[in-house]
């Protein structure tokens, strides 16, 4: 896990413009740089957290996105967008990373293993059907990928609602449409299997 530094709050306050702060920090002013963090860790933050399956995964990603930000900003050109719209690009293509490594190497927990009284072949199927699922739902649009995921940490409907920013209904929808892709998903790669037998 990469840490960035230790940030000193008296840093936070600026009247200079977001394009001056981004002209300074490629030029080398780590407090111009603090000053663009803070700013814009929450909106990161926020965009992470409704993408990743698990708090410490988002602040990991988190870290990067920023350590990836800091090495980019002197080949950074300013257009006249908004910085937040960068950062968001780059988090956008971490997630996607982190989902495609994932799906490569699925994860079972030795405790797992421990428990449940498999042999080798048997764990290696789980994961395997762990990994298929994992690379289903990374598959999904990113709207029914969201509601999964929250669905699956254990929100009620009404809570992925809220934090979708949708009614209840629509995120309900947005649930039906993304298990229905899935239990496609599902058979059709079950036929494929079955047809290579």
């Amino acid at each position: 896990m990469v840490t960035l530094p230790e940030i000193d709050p008296a840093h936070v306050a600026s009247p200079l413009s977001e394009r001056d702060l981004v002209e300074r920090a490629a030029n080398g002013d780590e407090s111009a740089f603090t000053q663009l963090y803070l700013s814009h860790r929450p909106i990161v933050a926020r965009y992470l957290r409704g993408r990743l399956p698990a708090p410490d995964d988002a602040q990991d990603v988190e870290q990067e996105v920023f350590l990836l930000a800091y090495r980019g900003l002197r080949r950074f050109e300013w257009r006249d967008v908004p910085l937040a719209a960068w950062l968001l690009t780059i988090a956008r293509r971490r997630v996607a990373q982190f989902w495609r490594t994932r799906a490569r190497r699925p994860q079972v927990p030795l405790y797992e293993q421990a428990h449940t009284g498999e042999g080798p072949e048997e764990t290696f199927e789980r994961a395997e059907r762990r990994r298929t699922a994992l690379a289903a739902v990374a598959a999904l649009p990113e709207p029914q990928r969201r509601a999964m995921l929250l669905r699956l940490r254990g929100l009620s409907h009404r809570e992925v609602a809220i934090t979708l920013g949708r009614s209840e209904v629509n995120a309900r929808v947005l649930q039906h449409r993304a298990l229905a892709r899935l239990r496609a998903e599902v058979r059709g790669a079950k036929e494929a299997e079955s047809a290579t037998e």
